[in-house]
């Protein structure tokens, strides 16, 4: 059997998936909510042909790609920038061709993979973002209480 290619393309709430195959004809196309549990239902009938399952880089790429790769799908982060250059060669920009079309780049290897960090550096990360907000509010506080203070004499 030739190997198939399936392209992810994720939002918030749903995820399109279109699945091709070596010569680049759409063997399926769904949408399915966007958790991990829910794409690998969608996914499973083919896992055996799958050769590589992508998904730019973004917001839950770094969630969806740790827990797909548990579930031992060969997952692939394509960076946002290589496949927007890919997918603004289309005529319509719909979430169902911008699946289709990152399935086809993923089996004509037109993409820079995307690093993902480790879940570590990931809730590293995550502290010092909270940290630094966390500083900026206590600063604004501060200073609004200091002006409300200065008006009053």
């Amino acid at each position: 059997m030739a190997p198939l290619y399936a392209g992810l393309d994720v939002s918030d709430k749903t995820t399109c998936i279109c699945i091709v195959d070596a010569q680049g004809v759409v063997v399926h196309d769904a949408e399915v909510a966007s958790a991990p549990a829910a794409i690998a239902r969608e996914l499973k009938p083919y896992r055996t042909l799958l050769e590589r399952v992508g998904q730019e880089s973004g917001a839950l790429s770094q969630w969806l790609h740790k827990e797909l790769s548990k579930r031992r799908f060969p997952m692939v982060c394509m960076d946002a920038r290589t496949a927007h250059g890919v997918l603004s060669l289309q005529r319509a920009q719909t979430d169902v061709n911008d699946a289709r079309g990152l399935a086809q780049a993923l089996r004509a290897n037109w993409f820079a993979e995307a690093h993902i960090r480790s879940e570590e550096s990931q809730r590293l990360r995550l502290l010092l973002i909270q940290r630094s907000a966390m500083k900026r509010k206590a600063l604004d506080l501060q200073h609004s209480l200091r002006m409300s203070v200065k008006a009053m004499g």
